[in-house]
């Protein structure tokens, strides 16, 4: 493929400053008035003489970089004062010419590309289509990768085994016209949203993503499952905290050592097992009492077994631990219920210097 030359239709015909020979590359010509300002652009030396087409490919004032003898003419010596004008030579009518009649290595093309028209009928290969819109096309054989096709209709598609009896409708199957999708699926086409929750259906989820109760299967002799609103079990815990703190006569309690918080959204019943470790009494007749209390005004439908009463009196001090077991039932009222593990010193005087802790069992 020709390399773009350039040209101007205002040159002023020169001379050469000083003779050349025939392997000279830079040459100097009295003027460049008028001369094409980029690069490449050809020079003819000695018209009507010896002359020699030359072509420009670098300059600096009137100091040309020249490649001699081209165009199929002869580099030669030059004398200085011959007369040097821009101007065209074979090449640039026989170029045209060539291109008109050409299909591959043009405009810009290279290694045998060909040119695409707009109407005749072609085929490509190894072309990178990028966000093309391709209207009503004919596809048959190949991948395509994550294409985007607008308005196609069923029947644009080959080599499949389908029934698009509505496809003049945009391509909108009709459930009446799938058929066989599975051999031996009990359902003859697929299996329809209606038949949610219904018999020989699939089960559906609550909005909580829960089996709805409606779907569990019922137990029986040669199958135990539960029937109701079953759960697993969940917890609130408090980590065993530390639940260092003092109780004299002026300050005995009740004080609440650890806490722990459950839902209330919906009715549930907890197990509660609390544990302190640590309880030093300062001497004999002694009472501790250690007891769970909830949070004001939580929504407890019943409560019961919250609190257990330690005595020792037959030595001067003590340390022990104490575990209690409870059950509270939650109304459902919304919100959350914090119960508290509490102790108290009900005679005497002692301290809690261990550690403790809160399991909330849901039921």
């Amino acid at each position: 493929m020709a390399a773009a030359r350039f040209y101007s239709s205002t040159a002023v015909s020169t001379t050469l400053s000083s003779g050349i020979g025939s392997g000279t590359t830079s040459i100097t010509v009295g003027s460049v008035s008028g001369f094409p300002v980029s690069y490449p652009y050809t020079l003819i030396l000695d018209p009507d003489g010896s002359e020699e087409v030359v072509e420009v490919t670098a300059g600096a004032s009137t100091t040309l970089t020249v490649t001699r003898g081209v165009d199929s003419t002869s580099a030669v010596a030059h004398l200085a004062g011959i007369t040097v004008r821009h101007g065209v030579s074979g090449r640039d009518f026989r170029e045209p010419q060539e291109h008109i009649g050409a299909s591959t290595d043009v405009h810009g093309l290279t290694s045998g590309a060909a040119v695409v028209g707009t109407t005749s009928s072609q085929t490509l290969t190894n072309k990178t289509l990028t966000s093309p819109t391709i209207s009503t096309p004919t596809i048959t054989g190949g991948t395509q990768s994550s294409p985007t096709i607008t308005t196609p209709t069923i029947a644009s598609f080959t080599n499949a085994t389908h029934t698009h009896t509505a496809a003049a409708s945009g391509g909108t199957i009709a459930h009446s016209d799938l058929t066989a999708l599975t051999t031996g699926d009990p359902h003859t086409q697929y299996q329809k949203e209606s038949e949610k929750d219904a018999a020989n259906g699939y089960a559906g989820l609550s909005a909580s993503t829960k089996l709805a109760y409606s779907q569990m299967p019922t137990g029986t002799a040669a199958s135990t499952v539960a029937i109701g609103n079953h759960e697993h079990s969940t917890y609130g815990y408090d980590d065993t905290t530390s639940t260092t703190d003092s109780f004299s006569s002026g300050d005995p309690g009740p004080k609440t050592l650890i806490s722990t918080t459950v839902d209330n959204t919906s009715s549930h019943a907890y197990l509660l097992i609390g544990s302190l470790l640590g309880i030093n009494s300062d001497s004999s007749g002694t009472y501790f009492r250690a007891a769970f209390d909830f949070s004001s005004g939580a929504g407890l439908s019943n409560f019961f077994g919250n609190n257990q009463q330690y005595r020792q009196t037959d030595r001067t001090t003590f340390s022990e631990g104490v575990t209690l077991v409870c059950i509270a039932e939650t109304d459902g009222s919304g919100g959350t219920i914090t119960f508290n593990l509490t102790a108290e010193w009900v005679a005497g005087s002692g301290s809690t210097s261990g550690t403790g802790s809160i399991i909330a069992l849901r039921l």
